[in-house]
């Protein structure tokens, strides 16, 4: 699924998730 350049994720473990994704995605 697409994720924005600047995605909107509430503070906290989904956001940790998001943001590990991003480092994991070339």
């Amino acid at each position: 699924m697409p994720l924005p350049s600047v995605p909107f994720v509430p503070a906290g473990r989904i956001r940790a998730d998001i943001l590990k994704i991003y480092h994991d995605t070339p």
